[in-house]
């Protein structure tokens, strides 16, 4: 499976979430510019480029998934910064579509829970499915107890085996009340792990609560709380009764997005979404510094710039000829000066000719200026 690490430090604050931290905690990794824009070249005349932000910048502290469930979505926000080898282990599960058409397969009526990713069910051509038809999910290496985090109402946890506080794989639940008494307690098990948190369809989790539970050991010991829907009790439950968990899936990164063009006059720069469009003016040269960033719910944010060089036929002091003059004008837009201005278009040895003599000069004249 594969594996990724995403940060290894703990952090003290939720932004809007309402955990309460019960250790000692540092700050959030900053946004990482992941894949920096190139530099472009285009010609005037009018001309439309776009660019997906989406994959310039990552967040290494939030990952978000979703839960598509037969109620509806849920979508969780995870935590790679407070219990980093648990997301990466779930992550690897996800990844590896291990979970799909997997299956609630308990509700524990006392502590208000719903357990998955243990079981998938396989026989959906079956008219009769047999035990058999519930399959394992493929286990990887039990993860290390990361507990930190409460389990309150919206958390999402791992299951682990009892006695065993570093004994979970594939199974998680959802807390649906606050379970702080119970399993934030170090005398239980070491205490469980959450590493997420559900942003979008709690409604759907109470609503799946809320389906008649059977004692369905008879088909897996681990099927004694299993929820069912619309299930008569012969002979066996198949995907219209199980509470199916179709797929999660990875969401994108809950970053914004925006830019700003040095020259608007001959570069314009409008972010939608995460699409960057850039408009060149219907005439006009130079070289625009386009500055996008992206932001972090609380307030992080990282910046990328690239250079936009509108030119004719790379005619940049249009005298109609393509020569060292603007070269320099690249050299200087590049080194973040006007590309117009002293030098730029200068026989500075006087021999009628633009040639090494200039390129030396404007070289050391730039490396003088940044």
């Amino acid at each position: 499976m594969r594996f990724r690490l995403f940060c290894y430090v703990l952090v003290l604050a939720l932004g809007a979430s309402a955990f309460s931290m019960p250790r000692t905690a540092r700050a959030l990794e900053a946004l990482r510019v992941t894949s920096p824009p190139a530099d472009l070249a285009a010609s005037e005349g009018g001309q439309v480029l776009t660019l997906d932000l989406s994959g310039v910048f990552e967040d290494p502290a939030f990952d978000m998934v979703r839960f598509s469930t037969v109620s509806g979505n849920v979508d969780v926000k995870l935590y790679p910064c407070r219990a980093p080898l648990t997301v990466a282990n779930f992550l690897n599960y996800v990844d590896d579509r291990d979970y799909d058409h997997s299956f609630i397969h308990r509700r524990d009526a006392g502590l208000h829970i719903l357990q998955g990713g243990g079981f998938t069910f396989t026989a959906f051509d079956k008219t009769y499915p047999a035990p058999a038809d519930y399959v394992p999910v493929p286990q990887g290496p039990p993860v290390v107890n990361e507990f930190l985090l409460n389990n309150i109402r919206g958390t999402l946890a791992m299951a682990k085996l009892g006695g065993n506080p570093d004994s979970a794989t594939s199974q998680w639940f959802f807390n649906l009340a606050d379970n702080r008494s119970s399993l934030d307690n170090p005398a239980n098990n070491g205490g469980y792990t959450v590493f997420g948190v559900v942003t979008s369809g709690l409604g759907v989790l109470d609503l799946i609560f809320q389906v008649p539970v059977w004692n369905a050991a008879v088909i897996n010991p681990a099927f004694g709380q299993l929820p069912l829907r619309d299930f008569t009790g012969y002979p066996y439950p198949d995907e219209n009764n199980l509470v199916m968990v179709h797929e999660i899936v990875r969401l994108a990164d809950d970053l914004s997005f925006s830019a700003q063009s040095s020259l608007p006059g001959v570069v314009g720069a409008s972010v939608q979404g995460s699409l960057l469009t850039l408009s060149l003016a219907p005439s006009g040269i130079g070289a625009a510094r386009v500055t996008v960033a992206a932001a972090a719910p609380d307030g992080r944010q990282a910046q990328a710039v690239f250079t936009v060089f509108v030119r004719k036929d790379m005619d940049f002091n249009q005298d109609e000829e393509t020569d060292l003059a603007d070269a320099v004008a690249v050299l200087k837009a590049l080194a973040g000066l006007s590309p117009s201005g002293p030098d730029a278009d200068r026989d500075l040895d006087e021999n009628g000719k633009m040639g090494l003599p200039e390129a030396l000069v404007i070289l050391q004249y730039l490396a003088g200026m940044r």
